[in-house]
């Protein structure tokens, strides 16, 4: 069989009942951004030096095959829900495997309208049904009320949020719901997943896998967003017995760019509306796992049996315009002794909506003075997020959460 061209791939996956069981078998697939070949040469396998003495210069003996070493990134593009969250939310194929790789995933919400606005912070609703810590948007951009913007609910019986709009809601506005993925704070279970790296000649299996990091990229004005996880193997093997193509389908969402957004940061506890503008923003993430090593193995070069997930911490930076002489309010925010809570809207577009929220982070940046940002004078500010105060549930305990809607 001749080469075929490198751009031609897919990557299907599954939930594992056991880590690292035998099964090939995979009912979800990724739609990846990055080549299947940077998947495939993350799978490695070294030889181990095993020589010993011998009589002549350059005698020698074949080495030991060494343990499985498998360890790749996977990129996908952050395109909100695909479609509107006004009626029924239904899971689609990136979140649920970012919430397979990081903690949770929510999509209880059914998007609705307002029946009667009461403040910046309650409305009811004509129906629909949200869900106490998942994020919703709210309008659309420039109405002056909702803008379009994301929320945190915080009582979905009377429809309060944590973080006002900027005005009352009027009666009709669309109440969307969000696809809300979010981190652990109670459980460190990890349920461990097994990849299937397919082209149009070799074909890989990959067990006993599992997200050991997770970045976001092209937070900026303009820019695409992107994840991409880091995911560690136990095993892998090539394999023959797959239908190429495959016939497992995967969603094929287009991203908008990060525009008609907002960044939101108020004291925890305190829904009063507090905009900040912001030239530039990051967001990043601290993913500890713990992997299990063992020797109760399925596989003669197989070495964790197993993994328990830590900490995903988040941190979020952002620079924005110096202020006039003798006012200094990032300043006083960073010397304050108050925690807060951060809610970015990257993209209002209905269908390809992405929001952030921090529900209580703490300021870690250096002190803020002043710096040089392209030619302008501004001044750069970082956040850690914590877990949050509401312990009811995992969700609302969440020290992040990102919405597609």
């Amino acid at each position: 069989m001749a080469a075929e061209p490198s751009h031609k791939g897919a990557l299907l996956y599954a939930d594992e009942s056991s880590f690292g069981e035998t099964s090939t078998t995979y009912d979800e697939r990724i739609p990846i951004a990055n080549n299947v070949n940077e998947i495939i040469a993350g799978l490695g396998q070294d030889k181990l030096d095993v020589g010993v003495v011998q009589q002549y210069n350059n005698a020698g003996r074949v080495d030991s095959l060494g343990p499985y070493a498998a360890s790749f990134a996977v990129d996908a593009y952050l395109a909100g829900h695909g479609s509107t969250c006004a009626g029924a939310v239904a899971a689609t194929d990136v979140p649920t495997f970012l919430g397979r790789c990081i903690g949770g995933l929510n999509a209880g919400a059914t998007g609705t309208t307002v029946d009667t606005g009461t403040s910046a912070t309650q409305w009811s609703l004509a129906g629909g049904t949200m869900v106490a810590g998942a994020l919703c948007r709210v309008g659309s951009a420039g109405d002056g009320r909702g803008n379009g913007e994301f929320y945190a609910v915080n009582n979905p019986s009377t429809m309060t949020v944590l973080n006002a709009a900027a005005a009352t809601p009027s009666a009709a506005d669309v109440v969307y719901g969000a696809e809300t993925v979010y981190c652990n704070e109670s459980s460190s279970a990890i349920t461990s997943m097994r990849f299937n790296a397919l082209t149009a000649n070799q074909r890989f299996g990959i067990w006993g896998a599992y997200c050991s990091g997770l970045e976001i990229s092209g937070t900026n004005v303009g820019e695409i967003l992107r994840a991409r996880a880091t995911i560690t193997g136990s095993r892998f093997a090539s394999e023959s017995g797959s239908t190429w193509p495959t016939a497992v389908s995967t969603d094929d969402f287009t991203p908008a760019p990060c525009t008609a957004g907002a960044v939101f940061v108020q004291t925890v506890g305190t829904t009063t509306r507090a905009m900040r503008t912001v030239r530039d923003l990051t967001i990043s993430f601290d993913v500890q796992t713990y992997p299990l090593m063992g020797y109760d193995s399925s596989n003669q070069y197989q070495t964790i049996v197993g993994c328990v997930r830590g900490a995903v911490t988040p941190t979020i930076s952002w620079t924005e315009d110096a202020e006039a002489a003798g006012t200094e309010s990032l300043y006083d925010i960073y010397s304050g002794s108050s925690l807060k809570h951060i809610m970015v809207t990257l993209s209002s577009a209905d269908g390809s909506a992405m929001g952030f929220y921090l529900s209580n982070a703490k300021c870690i940046s250096p002190r803020p003075t002043q710096m040089d940002g392209g030619g302008l004078n501004q001044v750069q500010v970082s956040f850690q997020g914590m877990a949050g105060p509401t312990t009811t549930s995992e969700l609302t305990h969440s020290a992040w959460r990102l919405g597609f809607a």
